[in-house]
């Protein structure tokens, strides 16, 4: 069974090239959360033969003492999730820890510049699990999306509450994980307040107009374009002349493209400083070695807009 009823509200599905060339653009969801933390009490399906052989050739989990392993194998539930499926979501409260046994896993958390990426989890990761490894009441600061068909264990909090009790070597296992993720994770938050503080001045507002107004010819040859321009991440060159709307273009072609929960900006580069000899100084664009990142490396995932 597949969980693909709550899908990520930012992420838009592809658009077909290969249907209608005047297809309206669909409009972006707004407002759809996940009502709680996955699984499903009916999605959980219970293999303890099949978990206990992935755990026990794991790297870390396979140095549990034969009963540590027997013991959290028999409390692990596993379910299955579709590809763009959210598995919890900033602000809910934790229910119990995750374990990825395959697929890929985004943890990402909202920011004034949009989507912000914390971490990939992988094969043989856990997630979701810091404030309950930690006995800490609170709500979740981050979000967990599956990008891929991925298989997950799941254990209950009453559960790990039991067995590290039972099995102090779990606690010691996951304890060690810890440290090491709440490490990265700092790295990765004071990042994210550089791009922020960066970036403020480029981004653009995404307009909230998703569709072209009219049904001229020009105007579903221009949806038609928008939809080419948003079914993939190749490079877009718009052509008019100033003030005719390329800025409103291309927000729409960022809007419905799979970069849509990521930021929008733009570059002027007539405001480019230039050497003494007429080159331009692209340094805001590309960076320096070892000093400011430029642009594109703030951007990470984002679209920019060379004017």
């Amino acid at each position: 069974m597949y969980l693909d009823k709550y899908l990520h509200p930012t992420i838009q599905p592809n658009l077909s090239l290969a249907n209608n060339s005047t297809a309206t653009i669909p409009t972006q969801l707004a407002g759809a959360i996940l009502e709680q933390p996955l699984p499903l009490i009916t999605d959980i399906i219970h293999d303890v033969a099949d978990c206990g052989s992935w755990l026990s050739v794991h790297q870390i989990w396979g140095q549990l003492p034969p009963e540590a392993l027997q013991a959290i194998a028999n409390s692990f539930h596993y379910f299955r999730v579709a590809p763009q499926t959210l598995i919890y979501q900033e602000g809910q409260t934790p229910t119990g820890l995750y374990l990825l046994k395959s697929g890929k896993v985004e943890i990402f958390r909202e920011s004034l510049i949009g989507q912000l990426l914390i971490r990939y989890r992988h094969a043989g990761d856990l997630f979701g699990y810091t404030l309950i490894a930690n006995a800490v009441e609170g709500h979740y600061q981050t979000s967990a999306i599956a990008l891929t068909q991925s298989e997950v264990l799941f254990l209950p909090k009453a559960a790990f509450q039991r067995l590290i009790v039972e099995h102090p070597t779990i606690q010691q296992v996951i304890h060690s994980q810890l440290s090491q993720d709440l490490h990265e994770y700092a790295i990765r938050i004071a990042w994210s307040q550089v791009r922020i503080q960066s970036l403020q001045s480029y981004i653009q507002p995404v307009p909230s107009q998703t569709d072209i107004i009219g049904s001229s010819k020009a105007a579903q040859k221009l949806t038609q374009q928008i939809n080419q321009a948003a079914a993939n991440l190749k490079p877009v060159i718009l052509q008019a002349q100033v003030g005719t709307g390329k800025t409103f273009v291309s927000g729409l072609i960022h809007a419905h493209s799979e970069l849509a929960s990521q930021p929008f900006a733009e570059m002027d580069c007539a405001n480019l400083p230039r050497a003494e000899d007429g080159r331009l100084n692209t340094d805001a664009l590309f960076g320096r070695v070892e000093e400011q990142p430029g642009i594109l490396e703030l951007l990470e995932r984002g679209t920019l807009l060379l004017a």
